[in-house]
């Protein structure tokens, strides 16, 4: 557990470092735009997963008063990335002036749908 956690969070504050670095420091409409635009979506992406897996398992840790195992640690880590994923696509669509409700409502079922194809799926 404490593993899972000590890399977790480093993973957190790296994605904050790079994000700050990118809002703070790059250009985004001169030489570094590129780079300014790929390091701030890798940065948040890879932020919000590390920020809602340390959310899925650690705070069910918390509620439920005992330790969970590997398993469960792999069910947050696909969580994160799911929510992760809808958020940052409801972000590149909001960039791109494409959001509306049907978009955003659509995606939310797509991903809330990929969420139950692996809860009905069989572990091998």
């Amino acid at each position: 557990m404490w593993k899972n956690l000590v890399l977790t969070l480093i993973v957190l504050v790296l994605c904050g470092f790079i994000l700050y670095v990118t809002v703070f420091q790059l250009d985004p409409m001169g030489e570094q735009k590129y780079v300014a635009f790929l390091s701030l979506g890798a940065s948040g992406l890879f932020g919000l997963w590390s920020f809602f897996t340390l959310i899925f398992f650690f705070g069910a840790e918390l509620i439920s008063g005992y330790k969970l195992g590997n398993r469960s640690f792999v069910i947050a880590v696909r969580r994160g990335f799911l929510i992760s994923g809808l958020g940052m696509s409801l972000i590149t669509l909001q960039f791109l002036n494409l959001l509306g409700w049907p978009e955003a409502i659509l995606l939310a079922l797509f991903f809330g749908l990929m969420e139950w194809i692996f809860l009905t799926g069989r572990y091998y």
